[in-house]
């Protein structure tokens, strides 16, 4: 592999950047990690668990988050704006819950009002989801700000 080739995959796959399209590349990649096992938790909890699938909707979707959080903190995005880990993660699940309504209520609109499969109304509102996601964790949450920019604040280990 040519030394070329090599820095560019480096510098798409590991190298942490602050270039917002690497950054959606990496998000995609991470929101479809977080999406399978949302994906996946729904359809065991609304099949076999028989839970009402607007239920297993909610659980799903948190544990989406978990896994788009610990990568979005470790892989995706350079700068920390909140010192807190435990600040951040709560900041994180609040954005989570605003993805979490768009998913709710869209899930809704599609499965009871478009008569769609609940799991095509999730595939579909998941690209929403994303959307909105990804704005307000670029944006907002971490964007260059107060935390240090290493993300070593709070003895957090450098990204």
């Amino acid at each position: 592999m040519s030394g070329r080739i090599r820095s560019r995959l480096h510098s798409l796959l590991i190298k942490r950047t602050d270039r917002t399209a690497v950054q959606l590349l990496r998000s995609i990649a991470a929101s479809h990690l977080g999406f399978w096992a949302d994906f996946g938790t729904l359809a065991l909890l609304t099949e076999i668990a028989g839970l009402y699938y607007l239920v297993s909707a909610v659980f799903a979707f948190v544990a989406g988050l978990a896994v788009t959080y610990l990568l979005s903190v470790l892989w995706i995005f350079k700068h920390r704006r909140i010192k807190s880990r435990i600040g951040e993660f709560i900041a994180f699940g609040m954005t989570g819950v605003i993805g979490m309504g768009v998913m709710v209520a869209s899930m809704w609109f599609f499965t009871e009002i478009l008569r769609l499969h609940y799991l095509i109304s999730k595939t579909v509102s998941s690209v929403l989801v994303f959307a909105v996601n990804f704005t307000i964790r670029k944006y907002i949450l971490f964007r260059p700000g107060n935390a240090e920019e290493d993300g070593a604040a709070d003895g957090a280990r450098p990204r």
